[in-house]
């Protein structure tokens, strides 16, 4: 019995699990902190990286968009990354709506692929929302492909920034009534 239950003491209250990032070095301190225990030892991620990454690839996944088609029929991205059966396809919740009105893609409702893809596929922080079967929204992380041919490559020497400019322009000539 503890101090509490044998009424002599007021109930500790639990601290919270802190993450610690020391030059580098990201440490998750795992404890139980009641009745004077130590916290477990420090667990750098390069330690973990070397001894669990192989597993934990085998073991999780994400789910994200890995592919979307444009109203015009193109696929962008990586639309053969999943075998049939191993994706879902959903649009997404309301037409594509950048920053940028002369984006390629403003205005359209795209079709995305999604899907279980390993740990270490290349996540963008970037968000779409697709409408699930039952109409309700989902909203899914992308891959950089996607997020590049949503918004174009980010280096002005990367392969399909060239096209992806020019298709560009032409919709701003198309917008602005200019030839």
């Amino acid at each position: 019995m503890n101090d509490v239950e044998q009424g002599r003491g007021e109930p500790t209250r639990p601290r919270k699990i802190k993450t610690a990032a020391t030059l580098g070095k990201i440490a998750l301190v795992v404890a139980l902190i009641t009745g004077g225990q130590q916290p477990a030892p420090l667990v750098t991620t390069a330690e973990v990286a070397a001894t669990a990454r192989p597993a934990a690839v085998r073991m999780f996944a994400v789910i994200a968009v890995y592919a979307f088609q444009s109203e015009d029929g193109r696929w962008h991205g990586e639309p053969d990354l999943l075998p049939a059966g191993r994706f879902r396809m959903a649009p997404i919740l309301i037409p594509f709506t950048p920053a940028d009105k002369y984006n390629p893609l403003a205005g359209q409702t795209l079709t995305v692929r999604y899907g279980e893809i390993g740990l270490d596929a290349d996540i963008s922080v970037c968000r779409l929302q697709v409408r699930q079967d039952d109409g309700s929204p989902l909203n899914l992380p992308v891959t950089r492909g996607v997020q590049d041919s949503l918004f174009g490559p980010p280096i002005s020497d990367a392969p399909g920034r060239q096209q992806w400019e020019a298709t560009r322009e032409q919709r701003r000539r198309d917008l602005d009534g200019t030839s």
